[in-house]
């Protein structure tokens, strides 16, 4: 339950629209079929919030994953892997913010991943790095024999991207300075189509997530693809 879990590990109070969002997603992840998604908000409305706890509700469903998160710059990208790792780290549960609370927006986080789920972090000298991580695998299962990390962090300035991934989730790629002239729009559509979706997997998922700033950004040319 995607409601609950934001609400026992983060204290978050998700909306109706949120929570359709992040069930919607793990559905098209977990399909035998190549899904392409593209999720448009406006600011302020918790976008990358909500793919931090859609990405360790995967990770906590299914440790063999392998996930891609992708942003304009290599250094955004990592700032959400470092924010991913810190909360599978976690053993103190978050206290929420007093105005929050009395907003009624969030509530005390009940526990921790890590306490409920085992510990996340390797104990041995595996891969753990602010580029990209693997979760410590079941005792049953052993180490995972895939090459890609659990989870990988990739700019569009980081250069050629390689490995194939489960599950893609591409932040933030468009801003006012990628879409001033025809020419960066197709500069960028043709990266869009020849690295990001190159990526995926034959059964993979990839979510396209952003606001929408023109009628013929990069969402629109996803969605008419």
């Amino acid at each position: 339950d995607f409601d609950y879990f934001r609400q026992r590990y983060f204290g978050r109070v998700s909306t109706p629209w949120q929570n359709e969002a992040g069930v919607k997603l793990v559905e098209l992840l977990e399909s035998p079929e190549k899904e392409y998604v593209v999720m448009n908000m406006p600011p302020g409305s918790g976008k990358t919030t909500l793919i931090h706890d859609l990405i360790c509700w995967i990770i906590c469903r299914n440790r063999s994953v392998r996930l891609l998160i992708g942003s304009a710059t290599q250094n955004l990208a990592q700032n959400m892997l470092m924010r991913i790792r810190r909360s599978l780290e976690r053993t103190i549960p978050e206290i929420a913010d007093d105005a929050l609370k009395a907003r009624g927006l969030a509530v005390d986080a009940e526990t921790t991943m890590a306490l409920d789920f085992g510990r996340f972090k390797p104990l041995e000298r595996d891969l753990w790095t602010k580029e990209a991580f693997i979760v410590m695998q079941p005792d049953d299962t052993g180490a995972i024999s895939e090459k890609e990390p659990t989870l990988s962090a990739y700019g569009m300035d980081s250069g050629f991207i390689g490995g194939r991934f489960d599950g893609c989730f591409w932040d933030d790629l468009v801003d006012p300075r990628k879409i001033r002239s025809a020419e960066q729009k197709e500069n960028l559509q043709d990266w869009y189509q020849d690295v990001a979706e190159s990526r995926l997997e034959p059964a993979g998922m990839l979510a396209l997530i952003g606001q929408r700033l023109a009628a013929d950004d990069l969402y629109r040319f996803a969605l008419d693809m």
